[in-house]
């Protein structure tokens, strides 16, 4: 019987990677790591530069070559500029355009960043343990 495959779910913060580094020390199992990349529009990203440039030109290497960890970028359908022009459908506020997003009700997470970690996942096989 083969081990089951182990994916974490990875922000790019602090926690997250401490967490990379935590099962990586302790030798627990860790095959993949998941970073769900908001997207500007189809071509820019989303992410603030800083933290774009942390995830590909450091982190993504780190794992895969010094942890021996798969580092796996999703990106949603949607972008943020799909979220901003969204005309609202339901609600007091039907008709209208969405715009800049709220904190707190934030249609961006819900749309952009949250999707594609679930739809991988659901990919996944069934016994994929995932963090």
């Amino acid at each position: 019987m083969n081990r089951p495959k182990y994916v974490a779910s990875c922000s790019g913060g602090k926690d997250s990677v401490a967490t990379l580094l935590l099962a990586a020390q302790h030798k627990e199992p860790l095959d993949e790591a998941v970073f769900s990349e908001v997207m500007f529009d189809q071509d820019t990203s989303g992410e603030v530069p800083e933290h774009r440039d942390f995830i590909y030109d450091r982190l993504k290497p780190f794992c895969e070559k010094e942890l021996g960890i798969k580092f796996t970028i999703l990106h949603a359908d949607k972008t943020y500029d799909d979220v901003f022009h969204h005309v609202i459908t339901r609600g007091p506020h039907k008709g209208e355009v969405r715009g800049f997003a709220w904190a707190g009700m934030c249609a961006v997470n819900r749309d952009c960043k949250i999707p594609p970690v679930r739809k991988y996942n659901a990919a996944l096989s069934p016994d994929t343990v995932s963090y």
